[in-house]
């Protein structure tokens, strides 16, 4: 067990259909943890899925992550 490593926390939201959901980000990744609706008691179905997404930089971001030449003072 020593060789977890913590990639993120997950704190509990609702989603747009009330149903609780876990997520946290790190960097530009999103991880999102949910039940799964199609699972059953005592099938090899997980009762939880995880997911990751790829969240899109903000405007402001973007704009101070650009080096362009017509950036320098000079």
């Amino acid at each position: 067990m020593s060789n977890i490593v913590t990639v993120t926390g997950l704190w509990p939201a609702k989603n747009k259909d009330s149903k609780v959901v876990m997520s946290g980000q790190q960097g530009q990744v999103q991880y999102i943890v949910f039940r799964n609706s199609r699972y059953e008691e005592g099938s090899n179905m997980p009762k939880y899925n995880l997911c990751i997404a790829q969240v899109e930089k903000r405007n402001n971001e973007a704009k101070t992550e650009t080096t362009g030449e017509e950036e320098l003072p000079f």
